[in-house]
């Protein structure tokens, strides 16, 4: 019966992820129907430029964390000392990585330019999306390793729901820029709904890992979710 219960749980893991892929090309589509073509690109070549570092990281912590969360958890129906650690040191890392990024963007620029030989004016965009969104993703890194802990704790169902509202979360905030036309507007209120959506992830985490809102299956295995890459 338990192993049922925990194969049932998995499967609202296919619809996450399926909204987790649509909120990630969300971007792209606001954008191009508000600014165009121009303004997309710049921010695809910007997005790739944050998230590669970011996905790196939280990879790599992703891979220690989560069987040893699962492991401490499944034996002791807790494990919040280990998860305040990744945390904090999550939360460091990230700090040390986007926020040099975001000061020193339109130098980083204008450096990859000139050694592409390519015109200043080409990359604007690009530095601008970075210096603006860098910020906004030192909460998303630290978001990323801990997201398992949905699957830990058996809330599968409650990350679907959590997807779908994050999906119109990042909408709206794109949306923000339509009224003035502002590409500025639209990545302050994209970076902004980010923001309120991960802080509500961590804290929901952080109370499962306190052994708080679970549904535990003893005896059975646990699927790791995909960690969030918008």
């Amino acid at each position: 019966k338990n192993m049922t219960i925990a194969h049932r749980g998995n499967l609202f893991l296919v619809p996450s992820q399926g909204l987790n892929r649509v909120s990630s090309n969300m971007p792209v589509f606001i954008l191009e129907a508000i600014f165009g073509p121009t303004v997309t690109g710049g921010y695809y070549m910007a997005s790739r430029f944050l998230y590669g570092p970011a996905a790196l990281l939280s990879e790599s912590v992703r891979t220690v964390f989560f069987p040893a969360a699962s492991r401490t958890y499944n034996e002791q129906g807790e494990c919040r000392a280990l998860f305040g650690q990744v945390f904090r040191w999550s939360l460091l890392l990230a700090t040390i990585l986007f926020i040099p990024m975001s000061i020193l963007a339109p130098w980083l620029i204008e450096l990859i330019s000139s050694l592409m030989d390519e015109e200043l004016g080409k990359w604007a965009i690009t530095g601008q999306v970075i210096q603006i969104l860098a910020p906004f993703y030192i909460i998303q890194l630290a978001n990323g390793p801990l997201i398992g802990m949905w699957v830990i704790a058996g809330r599968q169902r409650l990350l679907l729901i959590w997807e779908c509202c994050f999906l119109v979360a990042i909408t709206l905030g794109l949306l923000a820029g339509l009224p003035a036309q502002s590409l500025i507007w639209s990545l302050i209120g994209y970076g902004t709904a980010k923001v309120i959506a991960f802080t509500i992830n961590i804290y929901a985490c952080s109370r499962f890992a306190n052994g708080k809102w679970t549904q535990r299956n003893q005896g059975t295995s646990v699927v790791e979710s995909q960690s969030r890459s918008d």
